[in-house]
């Protein structure tokens, strides 16, 4: 898990590198039709603008496409162990909700299509406080009658005071121990 310190200063560095692009933008702007500047320098400034853009691109990304973007991926393991028709997981991650609804209304029926035995959730339920409620309802309706277990991930561990996000929303935190299923006669 990345530490905060980390996290920071990682923030610092992408704030450093927009401050030093749009300078660049902004002298480019200003001296057009003067004489140029070296050309280490020009390319200095193109490189630090092509990485802002780059940047600007990936928060874009992160703020409109990827949080209602849902994806399911199916993988089967073959066990010996495990005669007949096996059991299925239903492994959910990274639903960072806000005070509004994006994909979480849609997420019980895909999970429900999928006929799972065992749901499982990995962690960042929400991104602020507002979001507790969406995921609470969200994780209600996948986990109704469904063994149902959740972990910390780090957005809960540093932002969102630890489990309190997975109060009242049918997701049984492990928070460290081990439990024993039986799903079909099989433990």
């Amino acid at each position: 898990m990345v530490s905060m310190s980390r996290f920071l200063a990682l923030a610092a560095g992408a704030a450093v590198v927009w401050a030093i692009a749009l300078g660049a933008a902004a002298r480019r702007i200003a001296r057009r039709g003067r004489p140029a500047v070296p050309a280490w320098r020009d390319r200095v400034e193109i490189g630090f603008m092509v990485l802002g853009a780059t940047g600007a691109i990936a928060v874009a990304w992160s703020l409109a496409v990827e949080p209602r973007w849902i994806e399911v991926a199916r993988t089967t393991i073959d066990a010996e162990a495990i005669p007949g028709r096996g059991f299925r997981i239903v492994h959910l991650s990274d639903l960072h909700s806000d005070g509004r609804p994006r994909t979480e209304e849609r997420i019980p029926a895909i999970v429900d299509g999928l006929h799972p035995d065992l749901v499982v959730f990995t962690g960042d339920a929400a991104n602020s406080r507002a979001g507790f409620a969406v995921f609470r309802k969200c994780m209600r309706s996948v986990t109704k009658g469904r063994p149902s277990y959740a972990v910390q991930g780090n957005w809960e561990a540093w932002w969102m005071g630890g489990s309190e996000v997975l109060e009242g929303s049918g997701l049984d935190e492990l928070d460290g121990r081990a439990i024993r299923l039986d799903l079909g006669g099989y433990e």
